[in-house]
């Protein structure tokens, strides 16, 4: 059922009541510029918040592109610095590797999947991003507003292992809520076949290991 950011919050209240999860789209970048959009994200992360409190709760949130970024940009107190900044014009609109940040049993995303079989998954797919903002691991990690999330993967841009701490963050998962974002476009790996090639979309990995990820 499609929610509609223009509603008031009571409105979105009772409507959340009646489903078992949100999915956060961000097609473009004016999703992630709409303050009146930010603010409903907000919201909606709130309330799974109170929600999944309730021992029979279940209330997962997930959010692609910029509709990651609009959730992350909600959680950056005002009195702190926003780690959010331009991302290299080389990585607008590309397909990307990730590099994952920590073992496969430390996340909920890739808990059952064994570590050498994920590293070879990562190394051999790429991550379709139309970020042009972002948040590099080194500001994500010190950053005490975004403690609610962790960092689970960065798109690769580099060979040396200091240039980690520079690569933009792609994945996040709620420390203890099952809050999920992903920087790239996860929901056109399986769909999406209709572009034209001479639409960014065509550069969407959708092998049979790409789909088996997603």
């Amino acid at each position: 059922m499609p929610l509609d950011y223009t509603w008031s919050v009571d409105r979105l209240a009772r409507e959340l009541r009646q489903i078992n999860g949100v999915y956060i789209p961000g097609d473009h970048k004016g999703v992630y510029e709409d303050e009146l959009h930010a603010s409903k994200v907000s919201f909606i992360l709130e309330w799974s918040a109170n929600h999944n409190e309730g021992a029979s709760n279940h209330m997962p949130i997930v959010a692609t592109s910029y509709g990651f970024m609009s959730m992350l940009k909600t959680q950056i107190a005002i009195n702190e610095q926003t780690p959010i900044e331009e991302i290299s014009q080389a990585h607008h609109g590309e397909p990307l590797q990730m590099n994952l940040n920590l073992t496969p049993k430390e996340t909920f995303t890739y808990d059952e999947v064994e570590g050498w079989k994920l590293e070879q998954i990562l190394d051999e797919i790429m991550f379709y991003s139309e970020l042009e903002l972002g948040i590099p691991l080194k500001k994500f990690i010190y950053s005490y507003s975004l403690r609610a999330f962790v960092p689970v993967a960065t798109f690769d841009q580099g060979n040396q292992w200091s240039d980690r701490f520079d690569e933009i963050v792609s994945m996040v998962e709620g420390t203890y809520l099952p809050h999920f974002g992903f920087g790239y476009r996860l929901d056109k790996v399986q769909f999406g076949y209709d572009a034209q090639p001479h639409e960014p979309h065509a550069k969407i990995d959708h092998s049979k290991k790409s789909i088996e990820h997603a």
